[in-house]
């Protein structure tokens, strides 16, 4: 699958994007990449935003994270658990919570993960198993082949890695929810 990536490394430009994202009211995919699992010790990289369902996103740095505050549109994540305690709590992190004006308003967050448990408890729920069984995409298991640590990879590959994960993960969002209508689960 050919994928359109953007970078956005300024401040002003992301916020522009926030803007017209929170005008268009479409649900956005959100995704996080960190420098270890511990949200304590590590911090966040960078994090990727694409309109849920589309085959293009964006990247930006994670010192720009707070400007995710500004974003209204409702969510989708794989393992929102994750993303949501580094957002929240990470050394340095920009204090984030993507519930503020959630819980009660129209803006809501929608977790792959849990969608998938609901469809397979005894499946396997992490975003590769899932993209590989459903659309053979082996990127992860290749780009961890590579690569001991995210940031050892070019720039260039780390945001390959990181907009397949949101585009496949808006893809996923999509299908599951057909597939729990189908089952009468949702």
């Amino acid at each position: 699958m050919s994928f359109v990536y953007h970078y956005i490394k300024g401040r002003d430009e992301l916020r522009a994007y926030i803007a017209g994202a929170n005008m268009s009211g479409h649900p956005m995919v959100l995704d996080l990449e960190t420098t270890g699992l511990d949200r304590f010790t590590d911090t966040i990289v960078s994090a990727q935003l694409c309109v849920a369902g589309e085959e293009s996103a964006i990247y930006f740095d994670g010192e720009l994270c707070d400007e995710l505050a500004h974003l209204t549109t409702p969510l989708i994540l794989h393992n929102f658990k994750f993303d949501f305690a580094f957002l929240l709590s990470s050394p340095g992190g920009p204090a984030v919570d993507l519930r503020r004006g959630r819980v009660h308003g129209p803006a809501w967050v929608r977790d792959t993960m849990l969608l998938h448990h609901l469809l397979d408890e005894n499946a396997e729920h992490s975003l590769d198993a899932i993209v590989q069984a459903r659309w053979g995409d082996g990127y992860k298991a290749a780009f961890w082949a590579k690569y001991k640590n995210f940031t050892d990879a070019p720039i260039e590959e780390r945001m390959e890695y990181s907009l397949k994960d949101v585009i496949y993960t808006g893809k996923l969002y999509f299908q599951l929810m057909e597939e729990l209508k189908c089952a009468g689960i949702y």
